[in-house]
Protein backbone atom coordinates (compact mmCIF):
# COMPACT_ATOMS: atom_id res chain seq x y z
CA UNK A 1 0.00 0.00 0.00
CA UNK A 2 1.15 3.49 -0.73
CA UNK A 3 1.75 6.12 1.93
CA UNK A 4 -1.30 8.09 0.78
CA UNK A 5 -3.51 5.05 1.38
CA UNK A 6 -2.08 4.48 4.87
CA UNK A 7 -2.32 8.13 5.84
CA UNK A 8 -5.46 9.69 4.35
CA UNK A 9 -5.67 13.45 4.59
CA UNK A 10 -8.37 14.55 7.10
CA UNK A 11 -11.03 17.04 5.99
CA UNK A 12 -13.76 18.40 8.27
CA UNK A 13 -17.34 18.16 7.00
CA UNK A 14 -18.31 21.53 8.43
CA UNK A 15 -15.46 23.24 6.55
CA UNK A 16 -16.59 21.65 3.27
CA UNK A 17 -20.20 22.59 3.96
CA UNK A 18 -19.24 26.17 4.81
CA UNK A 19 -17.38 26.55 1.49
CA UNK A 20 -20.10 24.84 -0.55
CA UNK A 21 -22.85 26.95 1.00
CA UNK A 22 -20.83 30.18 0.61
CA UNK A 23 -20.35 29.55 -3.12
CA UNK A 24 -24.07 28.75 -3.49
CA UNK A 25 -24.91 32.05 -1.83
CA UNK A 26 -22.46 33.95 -4.06
CA UNK A 27 -23.83 32.46 -7.27
CA UNK A 28 -27.48 31.74 -6.52
CA UNK A 29 -28.03 34.23 -3.67
CA UNK A 30 -29.45 31.41 -1.54
CA UNK A 31 -27.89 28.62 0.47
CA UNK A 32 -28.66 24.94 0.43
CA UNK A 33 -31.57 23.50 2.41
CA UNK A 34 -30.37 19.90 2.90
CA UNK A 35 -27.01 18.23 2.54
CA UNK A 36 -25.08 15.02 3.00
CA UNK A 37 -21.31 14.67 2.70
CA UNK A 38 -19.54 11.35 2.18
CA UNK A 39 -15.87 10.38 1.99
CA UNK A 40 -14.58 7.42 -0.03
CA UNK A 41 -10.89 6.89 -0.76
CA UNK A 42 -9.88 9.95 -2.83
CA UNK A 43 -13.46 11.18 -3.37
CA UNK A 44 -15.59 13.68 -1.54
CA UNK A 45 -19.29 13.49 -2.43
CA UNK A 46 -21.72 16.28 -1.66
CA UNK A 47 -25.45 15.67 -2.01
CA UNK A 48 -27.58 18.78 -1.62
CA UNK A 49 -31.00 20.29 -2.18
CA UNK A 50 -31.16 23.93 -3.22
CA UNK A 51 -33.35 26.35 -5.10
CA UNK A 52 -33.03 27.06 -8.79
CA UNK A 53 -32.41 30.53 -10.17
CA UNK A 54 -35.93 31.88 -10.72
CA UNK A 55 -35.14 33.48 -14.09
CA UNK A 56 -33.88 30.17 -15.49
CA UNK A 57 -36.98 28.38 -14.26
CA UNK A 58 -39.21 30.89 -16.09
CA UNK A 59 -37.18 30.70 -19.32
CA UNK A 60 -37.01 26.91 -19.46
CA UNK A 61 -40.22 26.44 -21.47
CA UNK A 62 -39.54 28.95 -24.26
CA UNK A 63 -35.74 29.03 -24.28
CA UNK A 64 -34.46 25.57 -23.30
CA UNK A 65 -31.17 25.92 -25.22
CA UNK A 66 -30.39 29.23 -23.54
CA UNK A 67 -31.14 27.74 -20.12
CA UNK A 68 -28.88 24.78 -20.91
CA UNK A 69 -26.00 27.11 -21.90
CA UNK A 70 -26.56 29.25 -18.80
CA UNK A 71 -26.54 26.17 -16.56
CA UNK A 72 -23.30 24.97 -18.14
CA UNK A 73 -21.66 28.35 -17.54
CA UNK A 74 -22.93 28.54 -13.95
CA UNK A 75 -21.72 24.99 -13.17
CA UNK A 76 -18.34 25.79 -14.66
CA UNK A 77 -17.99 28.89 -12.49
CA UNK A 78 -19.19 26.98 -9.42
CA UNK A 79 -16.68 24.17 -9.99
CA UNK A 80 -13.82 26.65 -10.50
CA UNK A 81 -14.62 28.41 -7.22
CA UNK A 82 -15.11 25.12 -5.37
CA UNK A 83 -11.79 23.76 -6.63
CA UNK A 84 -9.91 26.90 -5.59
CA UNK A 85 -11.47 26.98 -2.13
CA UNK A 86 -11.08 23.25 -1.40
CA UNK A 87 -7.47 23.19 -2.61
CA UNK A 88 -6.74 26.18 -0.38
CA UNK A 89 -8.49 24.51 2.59
CA UNK A 90 -6.83 21.11 2.22
CA UNK A 91 -3.50 21.85 0.57
CA UNK A 92 -4.29 18.96 -1.80
CA UNK A 93 -4.61 18.95 -5.55
CA UNK A 94 -8.02 18.25 -7.04
CA UNK A 95 -7.97 16.14 -10.20
CA UNK A 96 -11.55 16.82 -11.27
CA UNK A 97 -14.99 17.84 -10.08
CA UNK A 98 -18.16 16.27 -11.48
CA UNK A 99 -21.47 17.98 -10.82
CA UNK A 100 -25.09 17.40 -11.77
CA UNK A 101 -28.37 19.07 -10.83
CA UNK A 102 -31.96 17.93 -11.34
CA UNK A 103 -34.21 20.98 -11.72
CA UNK A 104 -37.38 19.01 -11.02
CA UNK A 105 -36.31 17.73 -7.58
CA UNK A 106 -33.75 20.51 -6.90
CA UNK A 107 -31.21 17.85 -5.92
CA UNK A 108 -27.55 18.04 -6.83
CA UNK A 109 -24.57 15.76 -6.56
CA UNK A 110 -20.99 16.96 -6.61
CA UNK A 111 -18.06 14.53 -6.65
CA UNK A 112 -14.59 15.91 -5.96
CA UNK A 113 -11.61 13.72 -6.91
CA UNK A 114 -8.45 14.51 -4.93
CA UNK A 115 -4.93 13.42 -5.84
CA UNK A 116 -4.71 11.28 -2.68
CA UNK A 117 -6.91 9.51 -0.17
CA UNK A 118 -8.93 11.63 2.21
CA UNK A 119 -11.00 10.97 5.33
CA UNK A 120 -13.32 12.80 7.67
CA UNK A 121 -11.27 14.85 10.09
Amino acid sequence: MSETTNNPHPIRRRDVLKIYNKINQEIYEIGISKHKIEFSENRLMIFAVHKRIAALKVMRKNFPELVSYANTAIFSEFKTKLKEELEQLTGLEINTILMDYDATTQQSCTIVYFDRHICEG
